[in-house]
């Protein structure tokens, strides 16, 4: 169930809605080039205004126990308070937003947990000319094996800018290996895989008919509907007529001349019974009544 940490009612836009049991926010903050890496922890936020942007600069804040301290990060990199709300009220949904000087990712990857619970936690990216800012409610461990590759300069990691390092870094939430099966072993993990895909789409096209045969039966229900208004819409236009007729025969004028004629009862009902043979005849005509007539018929009788 998707349930976000909300401010109070009434709340200015900006607030900062701390998630229970966050801790303290850790700073680690790696600054790389080609050449060489420095990886260490800020103790004071006022370090990050001093920071340079002549290497690539990566700002791991983990933790939002002190809105003081997220709050004087947001004030170091200048960032919107809108955005510093989807970085700390969690969970949000996945999301991308280009502003005027970053860009806001918001990214949630599946993580199971020491119950055995799978939980879906956030990692917000703040992405940079020079930099990437990233908040996490507390330490998962999903930017290690990144991190492990800028200080051993493996790849291309070391020679890209913010923008290969945001991709590493939401690349290592949405992928991970595993030490315990080897290149033959994952041959059968891959066709596991294919038979996976397949069930998905198996699933796919079940959920497609089922819906097909929830609108043809919608469908047939409307038709029968349709249908039964046909048939009490033909009564009322028969009789309709009938009780036109009734009506001014049932006024009680003492000056008609038919209520004096010994044979005007037998033709007010013959003029009603004619109307009704001559509406149905009408109706069958034109197929309203009975069975529909073959398209040939209709053609010939439009011609």
């Amino acid at each position: 169930m998707f349930e976000k940490q909300n401010p109070e009612v009434g709340s200015r836009p900006g607030t900062l809605a701390i998630p229970p049991g966050s801790p303290k926010p850790k700073i680690v903050v790696t600054c790389f080039d080609r050449d060489s890496v420095e990886s260490h922890e800020v103790e004071e936020v006022s370090e990050l205004r001093s920071l340079t942007d002549e290497r690539v600069t990566w700002v791991d804040v983990q933790g939002f126990g002190d809105e003081s301290i997220i709050r004087a990060i947001g004030d170091a990199f200048e960032l919107h308070p809108v955005v510093l709300e989807n970085a700390v009220n969690v969970p949000q949904r996945a999301k991308s937003k280009l502003y005027e000087r970053y860009q806001l990712v918001v990214a949630r990857t599946p993580l199971v947990g020491e119950d055995e619970i799978v939980r879906t936690p956030q990692a917000c990216f703040i992405i940079g000319e020079n930099y990437v800012l990233t908040f996490q409610e507390r330490y998962y461990g999903f930017f290690d094996p990144v991190r492990e590759r800028i200080r051993a300069g493996v790849g291309l990691i070391r020679e890209g800018g913010s923008g290969y390092l945001a991709y590493a870094l939401i690349d290592a939430m949405l992928r991970e290996g595993s030490p315990y099966f080897n290149d033959q072993e994952k041959v059968y993990l891959r066709d596991t895989y294919d038979h996976m895909a397949q069930i998905v789409e198996l699933i796919d096209s079940s959920r497609e008919m089922a819906s097909d045969l929830a609108d043809a039966y919608l469908s047939n229900v409307a038709h029968r509907t349709n249908e039964i208004m046909k048939v009490l819409t033909l009564m009322a236009s028969i009789f309709i007529p009938l009780t036109f007729v009734a009506g001014i025969y049932g006024m009680n004028f003492e000056h008609m001349p038919e209520l004096h004629s010994r044979n005007g009862y037998f033709v007010v009902w013959g003029v009603m019974i004619f109307l009704a043979t001559c509406m149905v005849i009408y109706f069958k005509r034109r197929g309203w009544i009975g069975a529909t007539p073959p398209p040939e018929f209709v053609a010939d009788a439009d011609d």
